[in-house]
């Protein structure tokens, strides 16, 4: 199965924004604190930095920096220490032991959370739904409120217990799948991919 590794600033290797594909990155700017990662630019890098180059001062332009994908050739522009385009969220790497119907879900959801963490929620409570169902067997309910009730019952970390608190006491109506909860913000979706890779981490098989 291949590996997402999430987008890191000055990061040698990592899943393209782009192509999906989990790749060398190449690294372009003029920030002399990090020259010993960059490498000289030429033919179409050389335009994209002329470009910036153009309409950002030289004092600001110190600030930004490319990477370009080897797989793709996709370049990803870089302001300080985050990516600003492709516009992206970055998020923790799923869990290793993470079943990979989940982690599908987890990786779609990963990739729309900026545009519109509700989306990304939605899907991520599929994904708590199918993680459930994995690591509960033949006791699962297939209700996330009722299966979320009965991991709190086996001997698991406290942390994990208070972060399924947080969850069943918000509400059956806000776990179910498929819906849309347009109160939700990008922080109940980053706190729903935290608590995905803690549940992964349980013994399900």
């Amino acid at each position: 199965m291949p590996t997402y590794v999430t987008p890191k600033y000055l990061s040698n290797v990592f899943t393209c924004p782009y192509c999906d594909v989990t790749a060398k990155q190449k690294w372009y700017g003029r920030d002399n604190e990090v020259s010993a990662h960059l490498v000289s630019v030429s033919g179409r890098e050389d335009r994209v930095l002329q470009f910036f180059g153009e309409v950002i001062s030289d004092d600001a332009f110190t600030e930004w920096l490319f990477s370009k994908c080897e797989n793709c050739g996709q370049i990803a522009v870089w302001h300080n220490d985050e990516i600003v385009h492709p516009f992206t969220c970055p998020v923790n790497e799923p869990n290793a032991d993470m079943p990979e119907s989940v982690r599908n879900r987890y990786i779609e959801a990963s990739k729309v959370i900026a545009l519109s963490p509700v989306s990304a929620a939605a899907l991520l409570r599929l994904a708590l739904q199918l993680l459930l169902k994995e690591v509960l067997q033949e006791e699962s309910s297939g209700n996330i409120f009722q299966d979320i009730k009965k991991l709190k019952d086996r001997p698991i970390d406290s942390s994990l217990i208070k972060a399924l608190d947080i969850i069943r006491i918000s509400g059956n109506e806000s776990v179910h799948p498929g819906t849309l909860n347009l109160n939700e913000s990008k922080d109940d979706a980053l706190y729903l991919f935290d608590l995905l890779n803690m549940i992964s981490m349980l013994d399900h098989r």
